[in-house]
């Protein structure tokens, strides 16, 4: 047999273990799901009114906002070669430089100037209305700011694709900007 002391029942006072009472909001920490409709119902005009408050000034703020519409021209290069001793094609290193190159081409302000000249945007007072003579003429001065509205990018992944956007206060412009930036880009000689 074992030399432990055995206790039996029956010798043994009853007791039990009690677990000290604690308020319910101790043992379930947060809130409950009735508490928080209690909350939104008692603050439920307070809450509509804050809602309906902020719809109402993001549509004014959408509705007073200048609008702003772009123009996106694709272009694709063309960087075949006529050379009879190497052949038709661009070594494959150079296809990236060359078609990055004429991206940079496209934003030269000899580009730029031929785009102010043919659409005569010395004579758009919206272009015009910021120029105050101290950088130049009004004509480069057009320019710059043409150039502020104006992005061109390669296409994904080196694709022969090159993408000319314009953004104006009137889609008409933004169109008549792109489309002549792209024609003067195609009648000079590269």
């Amino acid at each position: 047999m074992t030399d432990f002391p055995m206790v039996s029942r029956e010798e043994s006072p009853v007791s039990s273990m009690v677990t000290p009472l604690l308020p319910r909001s101790f043992v379930y920490p947060g809130l409950s799901l009735a508490q928080i409709f209690s909350i939104i119902s008692a603050y439920r005009k307070l809450g509509l009114l804050l809602i309906f408050a902020g719809l109402g000034i993001a549509a004014l703020v959408v509705a007073l906002w200048p609008r702003t519409y772009t123009a996106t021209v694709t272009l694709m290069v063309n960087y075949e070669v006529n050379d009879p001793l190497n052949g038709k094609q661009l070594p494959v290193g150079q296809v990236g430089s060359y078609i990055a190159t004429q991206v940079e081409l496209m934003q030269t302000p000899e580009v730029l100037l031929a785009v102010v000249d043919r659409l005569k945007l010395t004579q758009d007072k919206d272009l015009a209305s910021g120029y105050n003579g101290d950088s130049g003429t009004l004509r480069e001065w057009v320019a710059k700011e043409l150039s502020r509205n104006l992005a061109i990018f390669q296409g994904q992944l080196g694709r022969r694709l090159v993408y000319v956007t314009y953004s104006a206060h009137n889609p008409t412009d933004a169109a008549q900007v792109a489309n002549t930036l792209a024609e003067v880009y195609k009648g000079q000689d590269h």
